[in-house]
């Protein structure tokens, strides 16, 4: 999944083979140009208009909240939230960057290990 293309495409750091070779499967979705965000920007400033929150959960909480989640129409993966104790309130979105980040760190950490436990030439 890419998301957050509205500054443009960037081919060069795309790994297109990989797409073509493990058959991965491409969805689109568009939003509009960066002059239609910068006005959607602007117009929720001037109104002060926020997300619509439907609840927000501590993590002990989080089962429940990701059951109604699912069972929603889609639109609540950025209604409700789980409260991470150092970050705060986090939607799904913001939490699956979060994971994903996370992940990055620990992929980056797992080769270091690799490199270190591989024999010597």
């Amino acid at each position: 999944m890419i998301s957050g293309a509205t500054s443009g495409p960037n081919p060069d750091l795309t790994e297109l083979n990989r797409i073509f070779f493990l058959q991965l499967r491409v969805i689109g979705s568009t939003m509009g140009t960066r002059a239609e965000l910068a006005q959607l920007v602007s117009l929720l400033d001037a109104t002060g208009t926020t997300p619509l929150v439907d609840r927000v959960l501590p993590m002990t909480e989080a089962r429940e909240g990701f059951a109604a989640m699912e069972s929603g129409d889609g639109l609540a993966l950025g209604e409700i939230r789980h409260t991470h104790p150092r970050f705060g309130e986090l939607d799904l979105y913001q939490w699956c960057l979060f994971v994903a980040e996370h992940e990055k760190r620990h992929v980056t950490q797992l080769r270091g290990v690799v490199a270190q436990l591989a024999p010597a030439p």
